[in-house]
């Protein structure tokens, strides 16, 4: 598989971008609008074979790149692009503290 259109915008850049409509107009083809992911407030949301994930605000993408995609490997994607793994620990470190005081 070839390289997304929009690699060149990760050059040297962090995990998470934000591009604004004048520079990239509109997602390359290989986007498709989806419901999956946090929408953070924007107005919608995309995701290309490649693995990146794109939200769309009135002015400006934010766009990242997940290890995987919801789409293909939901368990996988949960587990380390998201912030489940987390949140999962430290709400059983609250349930464990607060089994110590009960």
């Amino acid at each position: 598989m070839e390289n997304c259109e929009i690699e060149y915008l990760f050059a040297g850049k962090d995990e998470s971008i934000t591009v604004s409509m004048r520079e990239l107009p509109e997602l390359p083809e290989c986007f498709e609008e989806t419901s999956l992911g946090d929408p953070k407030g924007s107005e919608k949301q995309f995701r290309c074979l490649h693995g990146y994930h794109a939200r769309m605000y009135p002015e400006f993408y934010e766009i990242h790149r997940d290890k995987f995609d919801p789409r293909l490997n939901p368990v996988q994607h949960l587990l380390f692009d998201t912030d489940f793994p987390r949140v999962a620990l430290g709400l059983l470190a609250v349930l464990a503290v607060k089994s110590l005081f009960e």
